[in-house]
């Protein structure tokens, strides 16, 4: 099942796979779109009794593009409509990158509200601070806010070369080139504005007011979350489990999906009581499938 629900005049693209008791909703990072996906509903679809939704933001993939500034409260009431309009129930909310910064927002905003909350690239300050200093720059952040605002192309390319330092895999080459793709629909005004508002926010307030289960997954080369920030936000929140994917960088769910479908499979089957056991070396190279993320977006 897909469709739009709209919001205000602006359309929200949202697609459904299976019929569960349990409710599994994907928020997409930044520069993105709910294709980003595919792995995991190929994955998990069709198990554990879940009902999956993808969920494109204001401004990214199918939904509108309003060109309009938007930032991240926005987005956090544009997904408590959908939950309404769907009658969602206290789902599990599956975040990366922006997308987890709107699932911790949702979840601190309505304690109670939510089954459990995977993070995927999550950080409570994308922005250096004096007391958190793991952050980006001010200046980094302005050139690349700026870029999209000028030059949207080629500050897409640049920020995909971010997101995937593992630019000499030629399997992630695959997927980048069709993240590229994907990127170049978004609505620039959207995408720099959310980008300014995700440097100002200050998730750390708000921190002690989730008590839903948390698993956190951070990758050991994700430049825009750094596994230690990983690690901070899974003490502060008392996660279940904390997951580092070696070798990746800042979309583990498309690069190293085989590991974070086994990360997905144990939240669904019950929140793990500690961290995987596994070392963290270990990680199949046929984990990947750009072929078929590629050829998802290309559908969409």
């Amino acid at each position: 099942m897909s469709m739009f629900l709209t919001k205000g005049g602006c359309r929200l693209w949202f697609e459904r796979w299976g019929c569960g008791p349990q409710a599994v909703v994907f928020l997409h990072d930044l520069m993105m779109s709910s294709c980003v996906w595919a792995p995991q509903i190929y994955g998990i679809q069709g198990k554990h009794g879940v009902c999956l939704y993808t969920f494109d933001f204001r401004g990214f993939g199918r939904s509108d593009k309003p060109g309009s500034e938007c930032s991240v409260e926005t987005l956090v009431e544009d997904l408590r409509f959908m939950l309404g309009e769907l009658d969602i129930q206290r789902p599990i909310l599956v975040g990366a990158g922006m997308g987890a910064t709107v699932a911790m927002s949702y979840a601190a905003s309505a304690p109670g509200a939510v089954s459990g909350l995977v993070l995927m690239a999550a950080t409570p300050c994308l922005a250096w601070r004096p007391d958190f200093k793991w952050g980006l720059l001010a200046d980094e952040v302005t050139s690349l806010a700026e870029g999209l605002r000028s030059d949207f192309s080629l500050a897409a390319a640049e920020y995909a070369r971010v997101v995937f330092p593992e630019t000499r895999d030629r399997q992630v080459e695959g997927v980048m080139r069709a993240m590229r793709v994907v990127a170049q629909e978004a609505d620039p005004v959207v995408a720099s504005s959310c980008l300014e508002d995700l440097a100002a926010l200050d998730l750390r307030p708000m921190l002690p007011r989730i008590g839903a289960p948390v698993s956190v997954v951070n990758s050991a080369s994700d430049r825009l979350a750094p596994v230690w920030v990983g690690g901070w936000l899974a003490n502060a929140l008392g996660a279940n489990s904390f997951l580092v994917v070696p070798a990746a960088g800042h979309a583990p769910y498309l690069t190293a999906a085989q590991r974070v479908n086994k990360v997905l499979s144990s939240v669904l089957s019950g929140f793990a009581t500690r961290a995987s056991s596994e070392p963290v070396h270990e990680l199949a190279a046929t984990a990947r499938r750009p072929v078929e993320v590629a050829s998802w977006c290309s559908e969409r």
